[in-house]
């Protein structure tokens, strides 16, 4: 519900990525990027601003905490959230995003995707 808004508008995509190609996996991602139509039934990603999404990312990202266990197997430092900018990357935990993500981005900023790490159930 938080990112219905999203899913309304056609660039925007959410897609569950199982995290094992071979076979199912008791991870899976959530992974929020924009696209482009290119024609020809082709798309290409393309970067979306901070201020875009910041309003129902946030709340959904606590909802997904509410109701499903975050993967923190993947990440020395139990980061389950990846934010990944044009020449960085930023992993944080749950409780790190939550306390710093809103003054660490400026609404202008450029977003390639962000990514949340969930066990599979």
């Amino acid at each position: 519900m938080n990112l219905a808004y999203l899913l309304d508008d056609p660039d925007f995509e959410i897609r569950i990525e199982d995290t094992d190609w071979k076979k199912p996996s008791r991870f899976v991602s959530v992974v929020l990027c924009k696209t482009v139509n290119l024609g020809s039934g082709q798309v290409m990603r393309t970067n979306f601003e901070w201020g875009e999404v910041k309003d129902h990312v946030i709340p959904f990202v606590i909802q997904l905490h509410k109701n499903y266990k975050f993967d923190t197997s993947g990440s020395d430092n139990g980061s389950v959230i990846e934010i990944r900018q044009r020449h960085e990357s930023r992993e944080y935990t749950y409780e790190r995003f939550i306390r710093v993500v809103e003054d660490r981005y400026e609404d202008d900023e450029e977003i390639q995707y962000i990514e949340i790490m969930l066990e599979n159930k």
